[in-house]
């Protein structure tokens, strides 16, 4: 489709509807696109040609200068929020004392990266939510028990509770007593400002310890 401009500059394919204006640099050349882009004449000499407006449709793409992309003035994805923690070659024993219910793992936890101060990692067990949203939440455990043929599940934990959408189980098979077996999981969780999440395991067998060897934890803001 043709495209033609209006305002400052040159360069623009002929025929269309794409407007700049503000800017000392002469756009690219673009096909196909009904577009209004906007600059900001205020920009410093080393942001001049950079464009904080784009105009598609009824539609506007702006940024308020924090790293936040809104449309039409209501933000909708913001700067990426992080938080991981994991355990390595640890022997974190989980006491169980009923089938069917889901413990936190107490600790052996170390702290992985987390973006500026979106999560606070804290109980050597558990990241602290500083910055609200919904994350993309990724874990697995190696863990074992001394029993055999005994059902294992793990999962997130939220505020203690069980994430339902995030829970996998393995199987301690026969002969496999004490050998570590893998359990993983993801699904997406919301997370309010002080809200707590850690690793949660479940014994669904019988009543016996689990002990977890390794275990990774992701958590990825991916909507505000």
């Amino acid at each position: 489709m043709p495209v033609s401009h209006s305002g400052e500059g040159s360069g623009a394919p002929a025929g269309g509807n794409l407007n700049y204006s503000n800017t000392t640099t002469t756009p690219p050349a673009v096909s196909n696109v009904n577009s209004s882009v906007q600059g900001n004449n205020s920009q410093s000499s080393s942001q001049k040609g950079l464009f904080n407006s784009i105009q598609i449709g009824k539609s506007a793409l702006t940024s308020d200068g924090s790293g936040n992309l809104l449309i039409n003035g209501s933000s909708v994805v913001s700067s990426t929020a992080f938080g991981s923690m994991y355990a390595y070659n640890v022997t974190q024993s989980v006491t169980v004392s009923a089938t069917d219910t889901y413990y936190e793992v107490p600790g052996s936890m170390t702290a992985g990266t987390i973006s500026n101060t979106d999560f606070t990692f804290q109980n050597s067990s558990e990241l602290l939510c500083n910055t609200a949203g919904k994350y993309l939440a990724n874990w697995s455990m190696a863990v074992t028990c001394a029993t055999t043929s005994q059902e294992v599940e793990g999962g997130v934990l939220l505020n203690g509770t069980i994430q339902q959408n995030t829970a996998c189980h393995c199987e301690v098979a026969t002969g496999d007593a004490n050998r570590p077996d893998c359990v993983a999981g993801s699904g997406i969780i919301t997370l309010n400002v002080n809200d707590v999440v850690s690793f949660g395991v479940l014994e669904h067998t019988a009543i016996h310890n689990i002990v977890v060897q390794h275990a990774t934890m992701t958590l990825t803001r991916i909507s505000n």
